[in-house]
């Protein structure tokens, strides 16, 4: 196969070796550009969503899960304890139990306690969250929209930097005042679903109308340092955003542009699990929640605290809590690389370079694509497994697409080729059929025929090399050729220094017409053609032409080499009165059957020529104001 864009020397493997790249950088450009569309596109993102996960499932790093203890608030508690939610005295005797008994390092409750309930119900509660003998407590908060409103207190971070762009809430649902004030710490239960419902990510800070708030495993974190003030920067080499508290910039948590962080899920939770039914009737061994951290939440499946994770399994949304606090400890957070978005197209270039060593060998190129699609793919894991999180889709669909790009360039390239030998060497008709896959029929019909040949071809090119002869001759044959074919004529064969045509769209008045004006274009074109052959040296084309119709047969002919072409003594006459214009005066001689039907050019009678036989006298005609025929040629004997 070859390109039809690129010209040059046959290759052994019938590729064109190009001798410009600039059609191939089309090519390039246009797939980058399909591949940005995709990526933008929802398919796209959905891609590399479902990519990401792939990636996750099998690579992510599992953080310190014995640091995280999950005691479940499932149907066993309900059974124990009561229907969902518990009066606040039972939740603050539930905490006073749980702190007592297991001395958890902390205790982080997902679940807010807004205002509403009585007054005697949120002392209780705030007065176990003060006790001195109880390790921290931090409670959620959700930020939302107006549609929300603003209810109960809002506990905001001490957080420095820009946070203009961070996301921001015009509403909130916060604890009651006091129990907000009575708590070690705050931080935002926010969840980040994303179009196909699974929750990837979790944003460390969160913004309202009085500031902003940290997400609820940084609360506690925020707790176990003294409360410091926390600083938002932009991070190196356009990588997002660094959030970490003064003091302790290794510490920092990596933000993506949007502000997000990846959850570190795996297909199976690392957390031990507890029912809050254990630690009501006081049988849970106490070393199991020792110096742990205590992350109490929603299990059972009527609370509906259940999220979709992307690694296809449903989680309870206090696992997701678990598995960034325990990443959070043991800094095993994926982190975008220094200029994130470089190495993409740094790999893309690499893999342009390295495909268009093959372009010219489309099915080896195809190979190679795959191989470089999956060169990437393993590079990114290993990179994932290193810690750095980078975009997998683009350079993993670009080589392929790529190479798909130039083979499909190559095939339309190899039937454009195909489609313009068969225009070069049959008539356009039959050469559009064929392309087509159709047998053409044999047809009778009525046809205007042109017989047109360069007079004194043989003679005058006794003088010159055969190289120049074929330019001399060539050049009248293309003249002729582009002349008849403009007027709606069919080159049916071309000989050497001659070729026949026909005209059989229309009625015969039009075919005749157009056959006369086809022959007076060329005739036309000869001045400008011998003035430059006299420029070179060379001498002049002299053309003559016959015209004849009648009915013709048109068709395939043959038994296993088969030739398309015209039959009938049509095509026989109007040859013979081409050699007519040797001895009749005039280079152009049409049959009365042809000027009779005719109405736009003024004929005369010539005479009456034995074209067939004595037997046999046809009358030809010449155009008025036809010029005569050189004299030095007329002495040519005829061959009729």
């Amino acid at each position: 196969m070859g390109f039809i864009f690129l010209k040059g020397q046959p290759s052994p493997s019938g590729s064109r070796l190009p001798d410009s790249i600039g059609p191939a950088f089309w090519i390039v450009a246009g797939v980058l550009g399909l591949v940005w569309l995709l990526i933008h596109a929802a398919f796209g993102v959905e891609l590399e969503q479902q990519l990401s996960d792939l990636r996750l499932s099998q690579l992510a790093p599992e953080g310190r899960a014995d640091s995280v203890v999950v005691v479940a608030i499932d149907e066993a508690a309900l059974d124990a304890i009561g229907p969902w939610p518990w009066p606040r005295t039972c939740m603050a005797e539930f905490i006073a139990r749980l702190g007592t008994t297991a001395s958890p390092a902390a205790i982080v409750l997902d679940m807010v306690f807004p205002p509403g309930p009585p007054a005697i119900e949120d002392r209780s509660l705030q007065e176990v969250l003060q006790r001195g003998d109880l390790p921290p407590v931090i409670l959620g908060q959700l930020l939302a929209g107006d549609e929300i409103g603003r209810k109960g207190r809002l506990r905001i971070s001490q957080i420095a930097g820009d946070t203009r762009l961070a996301p921001r809430h015009s509403g909130h649902l916060g604890n009651s005042p006091g129990i907000a004030a009575a708590a070690d710490g705050v931080g935002h239960i926010n969840a980040v679903i994303d179009a196909d419902g699974r929750l990837r990510d979790m944003r460390p800070i969160l913004c309202g109308g009085e500031g902003c708030t940290l997400a609820l495993g940084l609360a506690y974190v925020s707790e176990l340092l003294g409360h410091p003030p926390w600083r938002l920067e932009r991070a190196t080499g356009w990588a997002g955003w660094r959030l970490y508290p003064e003091g302790a910039r290794a510490m920092a948590l990596p933000l993506r542009e949007d502000f997000r962080m990846a959850i570190p899920w795996r297909p199976t939770s690392p957390h031990l699990y507890v029912s809050a039914a254990e630690v009501w009737r006081g049988g849970l061994p106490p070393e199991m929640l020792r110096d742990r951290i205590v992350l109490v939440g929603g299990l059972a499946m009527g609370l509906g605290d259940r999220v979709y994770a992307p690694t296809g399994m449903h989680a309870p949304g206090v696992e997701a809590h678990a598995r960034f606090i325990a990443a959070m400890l043991s800094g095993q957070f994926t982190r975008p690389p220094p200029w994130p978005g470089v190495w993409p197209v740094l790999a893309i270039l690499l893999q342009t370079g390295a495909l268009l060593l093959w372009m010219k060998r489309p099915a080896r190129m195809l190979i190679a694509g795959v191989t470089l699609a999956a060169a990437w793919g393993l590079g990114n894991g290993l990179a994932y497994s290193a810690g750095w999180e980078v975009t997998i889709l683009p350079p993993l669909i670009y080589p392929v697409m790529l190479a798909l790009a130039f083979m499909l360039a190559a095939l339309v390239s190899s039937r454009a080729q195909l489609r313009q030998g068969l225009f070069a060497y049959l008539p356009r008709p039959l050469a559009n059929r064929l392309a087509r896959g159709e047998e053409p029929d044999k047809e009778v019909g009525w046809s205007t025929v042109l017989y047109a040949d360069i007079v004194g071809y043989s003679r005058v090119s006794r003088g010159m090399d055969p190289e120049t002869v074929a330019a001399w001759g060539n050049a009248g044959v293309d003249a002729m050729v582009e002349e008849i074919e403009a007027r709606g004529g069919i080159i049916d064969n071309i000989a050497g220094d001659g070729l026949l045509a026909y005209w059989r769209e229309g009625d015969p008045a039009a075919q005749a017409e157009q056959a006369i004006a086809a022959a007076k274009a060329i005739h036309g074109r000869l001045q400008g053609l011998n003035h430059d052959f006299s420029a070179q040296g060379l001498p002049g084309l002299d053309i003559g032409i016959g015209i004849h119709a009648g009915p013709l047969v048109s068709g395939s002919f043959g038994g296993k080499r088969r030739r398309y072409t015209v039959l009938g003594e049509v095509a026989n006459l109007a040859h013979r009165i081409e050699r007519q214009t040797r001895h009749a005066g005039h280079r152009l001689l049409i049959s009365a059957e042809v000027a009779c039907r005719q109405r736009r050019h003024a004929t005369h009678s010539v005479g009456r020529y034995a074209l067939l036989g004595p037997q046999s006298q046809t009358e030809l005609h010449a155009l008025d104001g036809d010029a005569p025929a050189p004299d030095v040629l007329n002495k040519e004997p005829s061959r009729a």
